[in-house]
């Protein structure tokens, strides 16, 4: 199964954020990339996910393929999350309760980049 979405909102996360959005994808077998303009990135490597933020800066476009037999689990997580930065709520749906957070985690959402 192959699924493909396009936010055309920018995403204000800091790199801490970012680098969350691979650890979410790292969890499933299933391809994840991101990208914009037919060009993308290994969405479970980190390095590649922040460079690719720090280079879309404030463009208003991000899209995400996944690929495999987890495709639907994993787009729904990072679906989830990415709405979650966009709306800027604290992403519980990843955790839990706000409260089941890993210890010394914070989610500066105030430090778009």
């Amino acid at each position: 199964m192959a699924i493909e979405w396009k936010w055309d909102i920018p995403i204000p996360a800091a790199i801490r954020c970012v680098i969350r959005l691979a650890e979410i994808a790292n969890r499933f077998e299933s391809v994840i990339s991101f990208g914009k303009n037919q060009i993308y990135i290994n969405g479970k490597n980190a390095a590649q996910v922040v460079s690719l933020f720090l280079a879309l800066g404030s463009e208003p476009s991000l899209s995400f393929i996944v690929e495999g037999n987890d495709a639907g689990e994993a787009f729904r997580s990072i679906h989830n999350y990415i709405d979650q930065l966009v709306n800027r709520r604290e992403p519980t749906e990843i955790y839990g309760a706000p409260d089941s957070a890993p210890a010394g985690l914070q989610l500066p959402y105030h430090q778009a980049i």
